[in-house]
């Protein structure tokens, strides 16, 4: 009987770079993202403060970051339109920011995106097809 040991290393050797190869297709396939979530809604007072979560996995520092967007009632009636500055979303880290909205928080349906009115990062992100957006509130986020 003939022990060939390099079998079993070429073998190995093989399946290891086939992990490798598909470890690494992954993080080349994800998308830089810079997601903003709708968290929470709160009765202040006669208003709604609305908190949002801001998560910049873009890859690259974010100095400025402002949506225009409208807010819409329950039966899709403009409520508002308001201008959401984030400020600043650094790479790979959470923020959390709070806005006081002049409605109360049980009239909104579902805010919405009209635009990006300020995007301050590198040209290697294209904010637009990065920006994704979400709700974990009552209304919609879109």
């Amino acid at each position: 009987m003939i022990c060939r040991p390099w079998k079993s290393v070429v073998a190995l050797a093989l399946v290891a770079c086939a992990f490798s190869a598909r470890a690494n297709a992954s993080v080349a396939e994800t998308p830089a993202s810079i997601e903003v979530e709708l968290n929470k809604l709160e009765d202040v007072d006669g208003i709604c403060r609305a908190y949002f979560i801001v998560r910049n996995n873009s890859g690259e520092q974010v100095t400025a970051l402002e949506l225009d967007t409208f807010l819409f009632d329950r039966e899709g009636v403009i409520l508002q339109r308001v201008a959401l500055p984030f400020g600043e979303a650094q790479t790979g880290r959470m923020r959390i920011v709070s806005f006081d909205l002049d409605v109360a928080c049980e009239t909104i349906g579902s805010f919405f995106v009209n635009d990006i009115l300020a995007c301050d990062v590198s040209e290697a992100v294209d904010c637009a097809a990065a920006l994704e957006t979400k709700s974990r509130a009552g209304p919609t986020f879109e």
